[in-house]
This record gives structure tokens, C-alpha cells and sequence, in this order.
């Protein structure tokens, strides 16, 4: 089960092509692979260009309270069924704990 405090990196699966037509307030995100499509609103493609370079859960969900006006039990909710949704299709998978900030050894 996903949490908010969490250091789970995420990233868009490498077959997940997103496009965007503002003109038309169409968002998209296209499985490369299979050829399926997702049709997502605004909130949805915003969260997934966010994690073109990958962030943490927790690192998502501050962006995510800081740009839209709501309470936070309800951005929690709203966020994590978002998340869901998102590895239900396949869209976005799970890394390793956040070691981005460690040198590796040499």
C-alpha cells in the first residue's frame, strides 16, 4: 500500500509516451508497446510530467498540496487514488529507496 511518507521513488514506465493539446484541453498518456491510450485530466498529466524525472511519493504529494487549494486529508485521498490509478495502467513503477542524494562508492 502506498503511503505519503514514503522515500519510493516513482517514475514513468520507459513504454509511456504523454502528449498534450492545450488548445483542446486534451491530455494523453500512449503505452508505446500495446498501443493503448489513456485519456487523463489536467491534475493526472501534471503529476505524471512531474515524475518524467523521477521523485519521491513524498516529494509528489508536497507539490501536489502546495498547488491546489485543499485539506490535506482530502489531497491525501485524491493523491493516492491518483497513484493507484496509475499503477493499475501500467503507467508509472516503483524504484528503489531515494538514494539520489549518496555518493557511491569507489
Amino acid at each position: 500500500m502506498l503511503e505519503i511518507n514514503n522515500n519510493k521513488i516513482l517514475k514513468l514506465k520507459d513504454n509511456i509516451f504523454l502528449q498534450k493539446i492545450e488548445e483542446l484541453e486534451k491530455y494523453r498518456a500512449f503505452n508505446i508497446d500495446n498501443g493503448d491510450y489513456y485519456t487523463l485530466n489536467e491534475t493526472s498529466f501534471w503529476i505524471l510530467e512531474l515524475i518524467l524525472k523521477p521523485k519521491s511519493i513524498k516529494e509528489l504529494f508536497e507539490l501536489f498540496l502546495s498547488s491546489y487549494e485543499i485539506e490535506t486529508q482530502i489531497a491525501k485521498k485524491d493523491f493516492l487514488e491518483i497513484l493507484n490509478n496509475f499503477y493499475s495502467n501500467n503507467l508509472i513503477e516503483g524504484g528503489k529507496k531515494d538514494e539520489r542524494n549518496k555518493k557511491e562508492a569507489l
